[in-house]
């Protein structure tokens, strides 16, 4: 699972997951 921790507006919604170069994921 992972969870979106910070994420900025410029973030994109990819298979339930958001990737952005500025966002900080944390899988548990």
């Amino acid at each position: 699972e992972t969870i979106q921790v910070k994420n900025l507006s410029s973030g994109k919604r990819i298979a339930g997951e958001v990737i952005d170069e500025k966002t900080v994921l944390v899988r548990v």
